[in-house]
């Protein structure tokens, strides 16, 4: 049956945190919406509470699957909506109660909006507020003008996938690439090279909760190389779109991936073969865009200094 929004819920491993997030979806003012919680195989409770919130509510449908990755989730999420408007939540976080009305409402009023983006909180495990808020700037942009930007502006509110209303169409052909951990930067850039009107509203109304134990917050591991190659997915995505102005950003992008996850790593990661091919496709950047004269000084000597001197250099960018 068609709603206005679908919000679609990844759910895995999340049990203590499930229902304040769910909570917080169903009492949104606008209530106009279906609840698709997608359950990737979650091996606690977290199946039973889907079940037990889809038997209370008519709004939420439950789908079960093996486990399979958050992109795959997503995915699936995506394939069973019925709304004309998407929106993703992730399971540990909650939404203020306005963040369907406010969002739907702004990108109604625009006329032909693709999407509508919010302004993030941040909140420790507790669901306190940490700091300021990861503000937008309220007004209508394009996504062309995003896509420009992706690769200088704060990572967060435009590369994730949460925090956002996204007109269902835009979803057309794209999907979240499994297998990947930073799968909401690797699609950002075809998204917003897809939509073509952005509405920005600066409140924050949705509530990121940081854990200690969630992926982003633990031992870093070779894995979290992929932040790296999927920038490397951005400079080859511009250069085959032809905005070449726009690669050395991705470089750049590349380079301090690489070098933030290089130097976190233990000394016995930094020879392995993932390391090796990373280092790689950043120096094939690198040359890619000296031979088109794209390349600062700077540039070509950060990256001489640390693919001869990963030690020397590394020393440089402790002091």
């Amino acid at each position: 049956m068609e709603t206005a929004i679908s919000v679609i819920v990844p759910v895995y491993r999340v049990e203590k945190y499930l229902p304040a997030c769910i909570d917080s979806i169903l009492n949104q003012t606008f209530t106009d919406f279906e609840l698709i919680l997608v359950d990737d195989g979650s091996p606690d409770h977290c199946p039973e509470i889907c079940d037990e919130v889809a038997r209370r509510d008519a709004r939420v449908r439950v789908i079960h699957q093996e486990n399979a990755g958050l992109s795959a989730a997503r995915n699936a999420g995506i394939k069973a909506a019925h709304g004309a408007w998407l929106s993703f939540v992730d399971a540990d976080d909650f939404l203020a109660p306005d963040f369907l009305a406010t969002l739907h409402d702004a990108a109604v009023r625009a006329g032909g909006a693709d999407c509508a983006l919010c302004g993030v909180q941040l909140t420790d495990e507790a669901g306190q507020k940490i700091g300021h808020p990861l503000s937008v700037a309220d007004g209508v942009c394009t996504g062309r003008s995003i896509l420009e930007t992706l690769c200088r502006a704060p990572e967060a509110p435009y590369l994730v996938a949460w925090n956002k209303l996204y007109r269902r169409d835009v979803f057309q052909t794209l999907r979240y690439p499994v297998g990947r951990q930073n799968e909401d930067t690797y699609l950002a850039v075809e998204l917003f090279d897809t939509v073509q009107t952005v509405i920005c509203v600066s409140k924050p109304m949705y509530f990121y909760r940081q854990r200690v134990d969630s992926f982003m917050h633990t031992a870093v591991t070779t894995r979290n190389l992929d932040e790296m190659w999927a920038f490397e997915h951005y400079f080859a995505y511009f250069e085959a779109r032809g905005l070449e102005a726009l690669m050395p950003d991705a470089e750049k992008k590349m380079f301090a991936k690489l070098t933030g996850v290089y130097y976190r790593l233990p000394k016995e990661a930094r020879q392995s073969d993932v390391v090796r091919q990373a280092k790689k496709a950043q120096w094939n950047a690198a040359m890619r865009l000296m031979k088109q004269g794209k390349l600062s000084a700077r540039a070509l000597v950060r990256t001489l200094a640390f693919q001869a001197l990963p030690g020397v250099y590394g020393l440089r960018m402790k002091r």
